[in-house]
């Protein structure tokens, strides 16, 4: 199975426009920067790269670039994208990403960027995070992301914006704040 993470025909102005576009927030976006990591499930404890495991057959089965949705749907695409970016396979979790049919949620544009940062590409990670918070100024997970996102690039002081950006829309009661706090203070930024 090939794996292309950026598709050759869209560029990052282009696609920025046309999410920009959109200004929406989905049914199922996590604002509240309560969602933690993910936990390993069999995709990423029985199946090997370039596999994703099926609930139904029971058995791991191969990703595919295309038509996925219809058989994990739209939640399963989010959930197993999610798990795969945390897990260290963040190029399957693009290709994931890129099938489910709300590509205007905050939250697919927040782990589009956190699987674009695990895979190396900063700058397109950067444009994802944007989107979502343009998408949504409430989703603090995705400021926590960038915020990152920023530390790796060894930008402090805008790193520090985006945690009191987090403080001033939901508290410091929530993981996304606890996780970037502890990463501004020197802890690992590779969630």
């Amino acid at each position: 199975m090939r794996i292309n993470p950026r598709p050759a025909s869209l560029t990052l102005s282009t696609v920025f426009i046309a999410l920009m576009a959109v200004n929406a927030h989905a049914v199922g976006d996590d604002s509240s920067g309560s969602e933690e990591a993910p936990k390993p499930t069999q995709t990423t404890v029985e199946c090997k790269k370039g596999e994703v495991w099926d609930d139904k057959e029971k058995k791991c089965i191969e990703m595919k670039d295309s038509g996925m949705r219809g058989i994990l749907g739209d939640d399963g695409l989010y959930d197993t994208a999610r798990e795969l970016a945390y897990f260290g396979r963040p190029e399957e979790a693009i290709i994931l990403l890129r099938q489910i049919a709300g590509q205007q949620q905050a939250r697919v544009q927040n782990y589009l960027g956190f699987a674009h940062r695990k895979a190396g590409h900063m700058e397109i990670a950067m444009l994802h995070y944007n989107m979502a918070i343009a998408m949504d100024p409430d989703h603090v997970l995705a400021r926590s992301y960038m915020g990152q996102g920023l530390l790796e690039e060894g930008k402090f002081a805008a790193a520090y914006a985006q945690l009191k950006e987090i403080e001033a829309r939901a508290g410091t009661d929530n993981y996304a704040y606890e996780q970037l706090a502890l990463a501004l203070e020197g802890g690992p930024t590779n969630y």
